[in-house]
């Protein structure tokens, strides 16, 4: 059950990508989807940009044709998943259901999905390799992720430099 393997290697914390960054900073990087953290593509050039550098990251955290959990809030129903409810949550700014299933990662299976996440049309969500607790979670602009070996992550944040965040904050 995701609820499980989740809890395995983030516990005490909501599978929400925002609130997951808040919680394991130390563990968190951001790419940006386009040159210059331009937040949304305008061209099919753009898309094109968009779907291979998710592709990349995505098979270097979560690894080619591995077991993942697939999390996302608002709706049962994203892109070509159909979840199940896995919690319920609420702040102030708040209010919303997680939903989750399980799918294997496969370079470009995914690109529909991710291409409505780059475009706002669905919520971020979580991609978590059942395994290594490693995670990519696209959202509009990029994605978050999150590396539990300190040694893969430096060596990914290499990799990355230029997609990485300019900012201080990483953000």
């Amino acid at each position: 059950m995701f609820l499980d393997v989740w809890n395995n290697f983030y516990p005490n914390c909501v599978p929400l990508p925002w609130i997951t960054r808040d919680v394991y900073s130390d563990i968190w990087f951001r790419i940006y989807s386009l040159p210059k953290g331009k937040r949304y593509a305008e061209t099919s050039q753009e898309r094109k940009i968009i779907a291979t550098r998710h592709n990349i990251i995505a098979k270097e955290v979560l690894g080619e044709g591995s077991l993942c959990w697939v999390a996302w809030n608002c709706d049962k129903k994203a892109g070509n998943f159909i979840g199940h409810k896995v919690c319920d949550y609420e702040d102030e700014w708040t209010d919303t259901t997680v939903y989750a299933t399980q799918t294997i990662w496969k370079s470009n299976s995914h690109d529909d999905f991710i291409l409505k996440v780059a475009d706002d049309e669905l919520s971020s969500s979580i991609f978590l390799n059942s395994q290594s607790g490693d995670i990519y979670a696209p959202y509009d602009g990029g994605a978050d992720i999150f590396i539990r070996d300190s040694n893969k992550k430096i060596e990914l944040e290499r990799k990355l430099i230029k997609w990485l965040s300019p900012l201080e904050s990483g953000l």
